[in-house]
């Protein structure tokens, strides 16, 4: 998306996928993007939680519950150097594996 005018450096990140450090160790890496992951690990419990307050009283829209109740925790900053060219070369393979299936898929269409 960036390569298309884009300017994305971060990305938020909730769910189970968040418990996992390598999961967000890659995905740091590959995207190049800086992850932030929420203060509450717990998404769906949070969001019953602010659904709840909204319910009871104690803030008048789910916007403002949510912007009371949930807050920034750690972040994680991508590798530079030779991690990011080893991703850059993983992504040029991808591309040319790619290039190739659409060629070998378009050989056996005419079969």
């Amino acid at each position: 998306m960036n390569g298309k005018g884009y300017a994305i450096d971060t990305l938020l990140a909730c769910g189970g996928g968040t418990k996992n450090p390598m999961f967000l160790r890659e995905h740091a890496d590959i995207t190049g993007c800086r992850i932030v992951l929420p203060r509450e690990t717990e998404a769906v419990l949070l969001g019953s939680a602010v659904l709840g307050a909204v319910a009871a009283g104690a803030f008048p829209t789910v916007l403002a519950a949510m912007n009371a109740l949930n807050a920034a925790g750690r972040t994680i900053i991508p590798s530079r150097g030779r991690v990011t060219r080893y991703h850059a070369a993983k992504y040029r393979v991808f591309h040319r594996l790619h290039d190739d299936f659409v060629a070998y898929r378009e050989i056996m269409n005419t079969y």
